[in-house]
């Protein structure tokens, strides 16, 4: 028994029974108990993770940037949106639009715009802005042709009237020239051809006007000579005949 407790003993101060101790332990301190089999301790449970503070974690991003796919589902109380239904339109009927005097739209592109501003849902009083507009602009363009024309044909009468040789004191007498040689030139056609000059703008131009006069001139009729009285009151007869008068040969009664 002594034998047996002295053998415990040896354990628990860790020797080996070759007599010399694993350690030696200072003196008055306790002998560390011996470490259990590696074989026959137990596993350790693993660490449990310490929880994020939810004040330094910021939550994840509504939006990650990736598009959803096909057919998802939409949000949480948002009603889902059929493909191509959209609301209809009520339907409106217009009335005739007021045009500015002049301005003549055809039906069938006035019916086009109607339609056109019906499927837009215009009103009444917005469509006649547009029509406006319209308006106001075609009347620009189309009278912006006919202002220069217009401007043209002045600038041409100013150059004629103030050139030496056409105009000035001559330009009366130049254009009667002109219109009496033509007419004897061209007969019955000369009337066709002032319609012409009329036409084009042509009868005002200088360079039109400077030929016209040279090709009409030698057709015009001369200017009549004033007559001047002749020196003796008797004829020819009386001349020849002096002695036979009252015979009707010409002698002066």
């Amino acid at each position: 028994m002594f034998n047996l407790f002295k053998f415990n003993h040896r354990l628990l101060e860790g020797d080996d029974g070759s007599g010399a101790a694993a350690s030696a332990a200072p003196a008055g301190t306790p002998a560390a108990p011996a470490a259990a089999p590696a074989a026959s301790a137990p596993a350790a449970a693993p660490a449990a993770a310490a929880p994020a503070d939810p004040g330094l974690t910021p939550p994840a991003s509504m939006l990650d940037g990736v598009p959803a796919p096909d057919g998802a589902k939409p949000l949480e109380g948002e009603a889902p949106k059929p493909e191509g239904e959209t609301k209809p339109l009520e339907p409106v009927e217009y009335k005739d639009f007021a045009l500015p005097e002049g301005i003549h739209v055809q039906p069938d592109r006035m019916n086009a715009f109607k339609e056109e501003a019906a499927k837009s849902g215009l009103s009444q009083d917005v469509a006649q802005k547009f029509v406006d507009m319209y308006a106001e602009n075609f009347k620009q363009l189309s009278e912006a042709p006919m202002r220069a024309w217009t401007e043209l044909q002045n600038k041409w009468q100013a150059e004629v009237k103030a050139d030496p040789e056409i105009g000035g004191a001559n330009l009366d007498k130049n254009l009667a020239t002109i219109k009496s040689g033509l007419s004897n030139l061209l007969g019955e056609g000369a009337s066709k051809f002032y319609e012409a000059l009329n036409l084009t703008g042509a009868g005002n131009n200088p360079e039109i006007i400077r030929g016209l006069l040279k090709a009409a001139a030698p057709h015009a009729p001369a200017s009549p000579v004033e007559g001047r009285p002749g020196g003796s009151s008797k004829s020819a007869g009386s001349i020849m005949y002096p002695t036979m008068a009252g015979l009707g040969n010409g002698h002066e009664t």
